[in-house]
């Protein structure tokens, strides 16, 4: 077995309204001013933001929104959030949503409280990061595990990086969980995190680390789970049971032995790396030979046989690989 040093300190709050104590556990941990930072909107129209900013006032907390997160978190958003949250003199940094939103507002608290350097030599390791704000997480999916991590990911859109970052202070204070928060989640979202429980679990069971049975059995047991509950929540995503389930799997596969204990190679996310070029490549072949067959036909002296089906059958294809590549 190899050596280790666990540490989990993030406090769960877990069960029906538990978003009602949000404005409390901020309080406790010495919020006075709060940037709340979400994604798309779904938080607003749901009613959830709206339900913790009068729970934020109840304690006389101030709290400014920086809503626009979007899907593998961009850096130029991050530090224009740095920005507001600076000139609002935020002190506390609470995220609303899944893991974009809460890596997000990892780095918006760490910048924050090092704004003599720039975010991204923070994220690279170029300047030192000896401090953070506080960040507090009230969570609407069961994915990445980011509410209980000590990683976050931000990508450079300048150049392409995806980075990720891990340290003690990406460790949140609290996180909030009410499984039917996740009760309008569009079933492609629930899918993707069902498919993030799986892949952050097999990162940690396919690896090049000998011994370990305990972590083995743990990671077989967690996808077991996840699979059972995740068939459940999708045929009924009120489903609280199913629900809660993904969201114990989601932070078990992040704190338990199987991960503290094993080396994560992260050999599936190393595969997406490999396999995300060649789908693209694929995309655009595809596409080419779509244009030339309609240009064919377009010039043929007998129209080609079937060509409409051809065609439509291709743009399919295409559509589908399309949605492959926006999921890696």
């Amino acid at each position: 077995m190899q050596e280790f040093v666990y540490y989990a300190p993030t406090e769960i709050i877990f069960g029906k309204n538990a978003e009602s104590q949000t404005g409390k556990e901020i309080r406790k941990w010495g919020g006075n001013r709060v940037l709340i930072v979400y994604g798309g909107g779904s938080v607003k129209k749901s009613g959830l933001l709206g339900r913790i900013e009068e729970e934020l006032k109840q304690e006389k907390i101030a709290f400014l929104e920086w809503g626009g997160v979007k899907p593998n978190p961009r850096l130029s958003f991050a530090e224009a959030g740095i920005k507001e949250a600076l000139v609002f003199g935020a002190d506390f940094i609470l995220a609303v949503g899944g893991g974009s939103s809460i890596d997000t507002a990892k780095a918006i608290a760490h910048g924050t409280a090092n704004p003599e350097n720039g975010l991204w030599d923070i994220w690279t390791g170029k300047a030192p990061l000896e401090k953070s704000l506080p960040v507090g997480v009230v969570l609407t999916i069961s994915a990445a595990g980011s509410e209980m991590s000590d990683s976050a990911v931000l990508t450079n859109e300048e150049t392409g990086r995806k980075q990720g970052l891990s340290t003690p202070f990406n460790r949140v204070k609290f996180a909030v969980m009410n499984p039917e928060l996740t009760y309008t989640l569009p079933r492609y979202q629930l899918t993707c995190g069902i498919v993030d429980i799986m892949m952050h679990t097999m990162d940690r069971y396919f690896t090049h680390s000998k011994g370990n049975q305990m972590t083995d059995e743990i990671a077989e047991a967690l996808l077991r789970t996840v699979i059972e509950n995740g068939r459940k929540a999708l045929e009924n995503p009120k489903d609280y049971d199913a629900m809660s389930e993904l969201y114990d799997i989601a932070v078990e596969s992040t704190i338990t032995p199987e991960e503290y204990n094993k080396m994560a190679d992260d050999m599936m996310h190393k595969c997406v790396e490999i396999i995300k070029p060649l789908v693209t490549q694929i995309a655009t072949f595809l596409k080419k030979v779509n244009n030339a067959l309609a240009v064919a036909n377009e010039i043929a002296i007998r129209p080609i046989p079937n060509v409409n089906k051809l065609l439509s059958a291709g743009d399919d294809i295409l559509n589908q690989i399309r949605d492959v590549d926006k999921t890696l």
